[in-house]
Protein backbone atom coordinates (compact mmCIF):
# COMPACT_ATOMS: atom_id res chain seq x y z
CA UNK A 1 0.00 0.00 0.00
CA UNK A 2 3.18 2.15 0.85
CA UNK A 3 4.03 2.08 -2.55
CA UNK A 4 0.64 2.73 -4.03
CA UNK A 5 -0.06 5.67 -2.12
CA UNK A 6 1.61 8.02 -3.76
CA UNK A 7 0.84 6.88 -7.67
CA UNK A 8 -3.20 7.51 -5.80
CA UNK A 9 -2.72 10.92 -5.20
CA UNK A 10 -0.09 12.15 -8.28
CA UNK A 11 -2.18 10.61 -10.80
CA UNK A 12 -5.72 12.29 -10.29
CA UNK A 13 -4.00 15.84 -9.82
CA UNK A 14 -2.45 15.22 -12.38
CA UNK A 15 -5.23 14.17 -14.65
CA UNK A 16 -7.36 17.27 -13.12
CA UNK A 17 -4.73 19.50 -13.70
CA UNK A 18 -4.52 18.43 -17.57
CA UNK A 19 -8.33 18.30 -17.27
CA UNK A 20 -8.53 21.55 -15.84
CA UNK A 21 -5.98 23.38 -18.84
CA UNK A 22 -8.15 21.28 -21.69
CA UNK A 23 -11.62 22.11 -20.22
CA UNK A 24 -11.96 24.32 -16.99
CA UNK A 25 -9.25 27.04 -17.06
CA UNK A 26 -9.91 27.95 -13.15
CA UNK A 27 -8.64 24.56 -11.71
CA UNK A 28 -5.99 24.84 -13.63
CA UNK A 29 -5.36 27.69 -12.17
CA UNK A 30 -6.09 26.90 -8.62
CA UNK A 31 -3.78 23.69 -8.82
CA UNK A 32 -1.34 25.78 -10.49
CA UNK A 33 -1.21 28.60 -7.19
CA UNK A 34 -1.35 25.25 -5.23
CA UNK A 35 1.83 24.14 -6.90
CA UNK A 36 3.20 27.38 -6.47
CA UNK A 37 2.85 27.03 -2.85
CA UNK A 38 4.19 23.80 -2.54
CA UNK A 39 7.92 24.80 -5.00
CA UNK A 40 7.90 27.86 -2.74
CA UNK A 41 8.06 25.42 1.03
CA UNK A 42 9.79 22.76 -1.26
CA UNK A 43 12.95 26.14 -2.31
CA UNK A 44 12.36 26.79 1.77
CA UNK A 45 13.45 23.45 2.86
CA UNK A 46 16.24 22.94 0.61
CA UNK A 47 17.43 26.09 1.49
CA UNK A 48 17.94 25.34 5.22
CA UNK A 49 18.99 21.66 4.62
CA UNK A 50 21.47 23.59 2.26
CA UNK A 51 22.08 25.46 4.87
CA UNK A 52 22.35 23.03 8.03
CA UNK A 53 24.46 20.83 5.70
CA UNK A 54 27.52 23.02 5.20
CA UNK A 55 27.26 24.85 8.50
CA UNK A 56 27.70 21.88 10.18
CA UNK A 57 30.72 20.52 7.32
CA UNK A 58 32.11 24.40 7.58
CA UNK A 59 32.68 23.63 11.65
CA UNK A 60 33.10 20.13 11.64
CA UNK A 61 35.61 19.54 9.04
CA UNK A 62 36.86 23.50 8.63
CA UNK A 63 35.59 23.27 4.89
CA UNK A 64 36.24 26.81 3.60
CA UNK A 65 34.05 26.17 0.69
CA UNK A 66 30.99 25.38 2.87
CA UNK A 67 31.75 28.24 4.66
CA UNK A 68 32.02 30.85 1.97
CA UNK A 69 28.25 29.21 0.95
CA UNK A 70 27.05 29.70 4.60
CA UNK A 71 28.55 33.26 5.07
CA UNK A 72 27.28 34.30 1.05
CA UNK A 73 23.62 33.14 2.00
CA UNK A 74 23.74 35.01 4.84
CA UNK A 75 25.03 38.04 3.06
CA UNK A 76 22.66 38.09 0.12
CA UNK A 77 19.95 37.49 2.83
CA UNK A 78 21.01 40.41 5.19
CA UNK A 79 21.18 42.61 1.95
CA UNK A 80 17.59 41.52 0.68
CA UNK A 81 16.05 42.59 4.12
CA UNK A 82 17.78 45.77 4.66
CA UNK A 83 17.30 46.97 1.07
CA UNK A 84 15.51 44.70 -1.48
CA UNK A 85 17.73 46.20 -4.45
CA UNK A 86 20.68 45.40 -3.12
CA UNK A 87 19.82 41.59 -4.03
CA UNK A 88 20.19 42.77 -7.87
CA UNK A 89 23.25 44.60 -7.40
CA UNK A 90 25.06 41.65 -5.38
CA UNK A 91 24.36 39.64 -8.75
CA UNK A 92 25.06 42.29 -11.23
CA UNK A 93 28.59 43.03 -9.26
CA UNK A 94 29.52 39.14 -8.47
CA UNK A 95 27.62 36.34 -10.42
CA UNK A 96 27.29 38.66 -13.83
CA UNK A 97 30.89 39.24 -14.27
CA UNK A 98 31.74 35.33 -13.26
CA UNK A 99 29.42 33.98 -16.24
CA UNK A 100 30.72 36.15 -18.66
CA UNK A 101 34.62 35.09 -17.26
CA UNK A 102 33.25 31.60 -17.85
CA UNK A 103 31.82 31.98 -21.16
CA UNK A 104 35.46 33.42 -22.23
CA UNK A 105 36.90 30.50 -21.20
CA UNK A 106 34.40 27.97 -22.71
CA UNK A 107 35.68 30.18 -26.37
CA UNK A 108 39.21 29.09 -25.62
CA UNK A 109 38.60 25.47 -24.74
CA UNK A 110 36.43 25.21 -27.53
CA UNK A 111 38.88 26.35 -29.77
CA UNK A 112 41.96 24.29 -28.31
CA UNK A 113 39.68 20.73 -28.06
CA UNK A 114 38.95 21.67 -31.78
CA UNK A 115 42.57 21.73 -32.86
CA UNK A 116 43.28 19.46 -31.03
CA UNK A 117 41.00 16.94 -32.45
CA UNK A 118 42.15 18.51 -35.91
CA UNK A 119 45.40 17.08 -35.22
CA UNK A 120 44.02 13.72 -34.49
CA UNK A 121 41.42 13.59 -37.59
CA UNK A 122 41.36 15.93 -40.31
CA UNK A 123 37.46 15.92 -41.85
CA UNK A 124 35.31 18.05 -43.04
CA UNK A 125 33.18 18.52 -39.68
CA UNK A 126 36.32 18.82 -37.37
CA UNK A 127 37.18 22.02 -39.78
CA UNK A 128 33.57 23.08 -39.64
CA UNK A 129 33.64 22.68 -36.00
CA UNK A 130 37.37 24.72 -35.54
CA UNK A 131 36.22 27.35 -37.94
CA UNK A 132 33.19 28.27 -35.95
CA UNK A 133 35.18 28.30 -32.62
CA UNK A 134 37.72 30.79 -34.40
CA UNK A 135 34.56 32.72 -35.29
CA UNK A 136 32.85 32.55 -32.11
CA UNK A 137 36.08 34.32 -30.52
CA UNK A 138 36.91 36.55 -33.45
CA UNK A 139 33.55 38.09 -32.92
CA UNK A 140 32.98 37.49 -29.42
CA UNK A 141 36.35 39.86 -29.06
CA UNK A 142 34.61 42.87 -30.60
CA UNK A 143 38.05 43.89 -32.62
CA UNK A 144 37.23 47.35 -34.14
CA UNK A 145 38.95 46.28 -37.14
CA UNK A 146 37.34 42.67 -38.09
CA UNK A 147 33.64 44.92 -36.76
CA UNK A 148 32.26 45.96 -40.12
CA UNK A 149 33.14 42.84 -42.19
CA UNK A 150 32.17 40.56 -39.39
CA UNK A 151 29.62 41.69 -38.23
CA UNK A 152 26.83 40.83 -40.45
CA UNK A 153 28.29 37.35 -40.87
CA UNK A 154 27.73 37.05 -37.17
CA UNK A 155 23.62 38.39 -37.36
CA UNK A 156 23.68 35.30 -39.99
CA UNK A 157 25.11 33.05 -37.94
CA UNK A 158 22.87 33.87 -35.16
CA UNK A 159 19.79 33.99 -37.49
CA UNK A 160 20.50 30.56 -38.80
CA UNK A 161 22.58 28.70 -36.94
CA UNK A 162 22.10 29.38 -33.44
CA UNK A 163 18.42 29.89 -33.34
CA UNK A 164 17.90 26.51 -35.13
CA UNK A 165 20.01 25.16 -31.92
CA UNK A 166 17.79 26.58 -29.18
CA UNK A 167 14.87 25.51 -31.43
CA UNK A 168 15.71 22.15 -31.78
CA UNK A 169 16.83 22.00 -27.80
CA UNK A 170 13.74 23.56 -26.84
CA UNK A 171 11.64 20.87 -28.60
CA UNK A 172 13.80 18.51 -26.69
CA UNK A 173 13.23 19.76 -23.75
CA UNK A 174 9.47 19.75 -24.24
CA UNK A 175 9.04 16.66 -25.57
CA UNK A 176 11.13 14.81 -22.86
CA UNK A 177 9.22 16.59 -19.90
CA UNK A 178 5.77 15.41 -21.86
CA UNK A 179 7.06 11.81 -22.17
CA UNK A 180 8.03 12.38 -18.62
CA UNK A 181 4.77 13.49 -17.12
CA UNK A 182 3.23 10.95 -19.40
CA UNK A 183 5.41 8.03 -17.65
CA UNK A 184 4.36 9.47 -14.15
CA UNK A 185 1.05 9.94 -14.39
CA UNK A 186 0.36 6.13 -15.90
CA UNK A 187 2.37 4.97 -12.78
CA UNK A 188 5.58 3.52 -15.11
CA UNK A 189 8.04 5.47 -13.35
CA UNK A 190 7.68 6.05 -9.47
CA UNK A 191 10.23 8.21 -8.11
CA UNK A 192 8.31 9.32 -5.10
CA UNK A 193 8.89 5.47 -3.47
CA UNK A 194 12.53 6.47 -3.47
Amino acid sequence: MSRLFPAIFAVPVGLAALAGLLFYPPLSQLLLQWGGILAAFALLMGVVNLMRVHLRRATQNRNIYSLTLVLSMWVVLGAAVIRPSAVQQIFDTVQAPLEAAVASLLAFVLLAASWRLWQRQRTGWMALFWLSAVFVLLTGVGLPVLAPLLDPIRQLFDILVVAAGVRGILLGVALGSFLVALRLLLGIDQPYNK
